[in-house]
């Protein structure tokens, strides 16, 4: 179900970029769950959320809207 899927393995790269990690370092995602997995891809759009200053630029676009 996760060995040899192409989302997991971007995710799993996209992990070791994010936390700056050695590459070389051999991903295992074996016993990982889906949960597990979920909640990564949570921590890595809360992280591009702040970095990006989306909530500074979301208020700033709608100020002095209704929305």
């Amino acid at each position: 179900m996760l060995e040899n899927n192409p989302s997991i393995q971007r995710l799993a790269l996209l992990l070791v970029e994010l936390s700056r990690a050695n590459r070389k370092q051999i991903l295992d995602l074996s016993n990982a769950s889906e949960a597990e997995i979920l909640n990564w891809g949570y921590l890595i759009y809360r992280k591009m959320w702040k970095e990006f200053g989306l909530h500074e630029f979301l208020t700033s676009l709608t100020a002095g809207t209704k929305v």
